[in-house]
Order: C-alpha cells, then structure tokens, then sequence
C-alpha cells in the first residue's frame, strides 16, 4: 500500500499553490519550505493554501509554534514575503477557527497577509484583486 504525500505543491499562473493532505505542524512547515524553495516561485507571488483535506491542520497549541517555525523559515531562506497574500480555503468551521487565530497571530510576526475562505473563487478573486492594486 503506497501512503499519499503529505501535500501537493504547484506554481502556475503567477501563484504557488498548496494542498494540505495530512494535518500536523510537520505537514504544514514542510509544504511552506517546498513552496519557498520551489524552482518557479519567486518571492513576489502571492499563495493559495487549499486546506478542504484536513479537519484542522493545526491544533490550537500548534497555532503559535508553528508561526514561530515559518518566521524562521522566511528568515532562513532569504525570503521576501512582505505584503504577499496568502488565501486559505477551508472545509470546516473548525479549520476556519484555526485560520483566523493563525491570522491573527501571525499578523504581527509574518509579513504576509492571511485570509481564510470557504469558497476556491472567492479566495482566487481576492488573490486578483490585490494585484489589480499594485
């Protein structure tokens, strides 16, 4: 029996994407490093995380550790997020509790922008609208 990977990562169409297929910190950081570390993702594009999998990707003890780990991770790796957003689609009220305090958490030691949604077009929408701004 083959066990599937933990998650999926594309670039194309300006954007890197990711789909979350197992829950856990682990999970979450090594889909981030794959993302930042991707031959065709460049600094300046914003980010879709595709979460429907997954219950919770986190739980709430995980929430602030895990914003930790991709400080870290940005610093590490010599990224340049700042302003970048990043839409996360949820399937649940749970992931989207989970999504708002990561967010919020995240709001004062990550430089990217986080929002979550329950719909795939409205999260690609407001990927699109904030490069219509800039």
């Amino acid at each position: 029996m083959t066990e599937r990977a933990p998650f999926i990562v594309t670039v194309r169409d300006g954007l890197g994407e990711v789909t979350l297929l197992t829950a856990g910190p682990e999970a979450l950081i090594a889909a981030y490093r794959a993302l930042l570390t991707h031959p065709d993702f460049v600094d300046s594009m914003d980010s879709l995380w595709d979460m429907r999998e997954v219950e919770s990707p986190l739980l709430g003890s995980e929430v602030m550790p895990a914003t930790v780990e991709a400080e870290e991770l940005i610093r590490t790796t010599g990224a340049d997020r700042s302003g970048r957003r990043v839409a996360v689609i949820v399937g649940s009220d749970l992931t989207f509790g989970v999504t708002r305090m990561f967010a919020g958490l995240a709001g004062g030691r990550l430089p990217m922008v986080f929002e979550g949604f329950r719909e795939e077009e409205e999260a690609r929408g407001w990927l699109r609208s904030g490069r219509e701004e800039e």
